[in-house]
């Protein structure tokens, strides 16, 4: 590329204009949908979903949705030995400075008989993710407040870049083989009690990479002897707390029935 043209505000693409490669979100009735757009940590297995699979008011790119509408990937994969896999790429964009440029590989499946309870549970798989990924910059940030405001913004933007990031490649393997499970288990009539237990498993998974992520960053500057040690247990205590299958709010992201607490009888 030897010349490239800027236009100010860019292109608007209101209209008929549907890009066969972008995926597109709905986000008010009556307007039309807008082109999904990168953030900063890239292209976490967060967007899978989105990119394949499609929910309410979320649309896959039309030619991913066309290659699941004929339901022929695992044809070929049986015929060719070759595993189909999504490519998904893009810039991070800053107004009209590009950030970063990001490319991913992912899996990509064909939907299985039972596809709608399949689209559900891995919704919540990815829900109950970024809920603990949630939990996790929180409980770090306050196990490393700094005095200085300024410095502090600054130091915590990084931070919460950087932690998302590994918390979500650090996770990736374990959720492609949650989805590779629950694809064999809703091919048919499924085991809900097996895959409630896959989704147990995964909870505690993330929890186990929440908690050596925390005491990764928490110390990474190896100022552990000046830091608050009082302020990184009660943090690290949260953590513990906050992303446990007792926190309710973690059952309900990962779609497990909630047990009603009971109060002893007098």
């Amino acid at each position: 590329v030897r010349r490239a043209f800027v236009k100010s505000y860019g292109t608007n693409y209101k209209g008929a204009f549907d890009h066969p490669l972008t995926p597109y979100i709905e986000t008010k009735p009556g307007e039309p949908p807008n082109p999904k757009k990168l953030k900063t940590d890239g292209l976490p297995y967060r967007d899978w979903p989105l990119y394949t699979l499609g929910r309410d008011k979320v649309h896959p790119a039309r030619v991913v949705a066309h290659a699941l509408s004929q339901r022929r990937l695992d044809e070929v994969r049986r015929t060719t030995g070759i595993a189909p896999r999504l490519l998904a790429f893009g810039y991070s964009m800053d107004n009209a400075k590009a950030e970063a440029w990001f490319t991913a590989t992912a899996p990509v499946l064909d939907l299985p008989e039972f596809d709608q309870p399949f689209r559900r549970r891995t919704n919540q798989a990815v829900a109950v993710a970024d809920e603990v990924r949630k939990i996790l910059n929180f409980c770090v940030l306050d196990a490393t407040k700094r005095r200085s405001d300024d410095v502090k913004d600054k130091y915590d933007n990084s931070l919460s870049a950087n932690l998302s990031r590994r918390f979500w490649s650090a996770t990736e393997p374990s959720f492609f083989d949650l989805v590779r499970h629950l694809h064999e288990a809703y091919g048919h009539p499924p085991d809900e009690a097996s895959i409630e237990l896959e989704m147990r498993n995964w909870v505690e998974t993330l929890r186990g990479v929440a908690r050596r992520l925390f005491e990764d960053f928490s110390q990474e500057r190896g100022d552990f002897a000046a830091a608050d040690v009082k302020r990184v247990s009660e943090a690290w205590n949260r953590l513990l707390a906050f992303t446990s299958l007792r926190s309710r709010k973690i059952v309900e992201a990962a779609g497990l029935p909630v047990e009603e607490q009971t109060k002893p009888s007098k």
